[in-house]
């Protein structure tokens, strides 16, 4: 038999729950549990009959960070100033107009900008922090196979 100490949970709250009731029922006492963000703050999983069993989790959260270059470069580019097929998508989606190679009603004028109220409730949010370190990472990792004499 394998005795484990750590248990990581990837899951939902629901689906913790479920998890959880299964472990009250083996008496599952003891361990620690690495928490994912779909569960590490719920109030689902927090009711006081799990309390033996998730006694010192460490949950996992995305965090919020702030980019001001990001988006200071958002907020300064013009759908005239950034163009291909990428951008005419994605001016075509935010502002519904045409820029050539999206079709659409109307067309784009070549002033269309991204405001700090579309920046925050559109383009923002807690995983662009991981997006840019995964791109980062990709970046350095291929420098690293490029430049490597081995």
């Amino acid at each position: 038999m394998v005795h484990v100490d750590i248990i990581v949970l990837y899951s939902l709250s629901a689906q913790a729950v479920n998890i959880f009731d299964e472990a009250l029922e083996q008496g599952m006492t003891g361990k620690t549990w690495i928490a994912s963000d779909g569960w590490a703050r719920s109030p689902l999983v927090r009711q006081s009959r799990y309390i033996p069993i998730i006694q010192g989790t460490i949950g996992l959260e995305f965090r919020d960070v702030k980019h001001e270059l990001l988006e200071d470069h958002l907020l300064n580019i013009t759908s005239s100033t950034h163009k291909g097929l990428w951008w005419s998508q994605f001016w075509s989606e935010l502002f519904n107009c045409s820029t050539g190679h999206v079709k659409s009603e109307k067309t784009c004028n070549g002033s269309e900008r991204i405001s700090r109220e579309l920046y925050q409730n559109k383009l923002h949010g807690p995983l662009i922090a991981y997006v840019r370190d995964a791109v980062y990472a990709s970046a350095h990792a291929l420098h690293t196979l490029l430049i490597c004499n081995s």
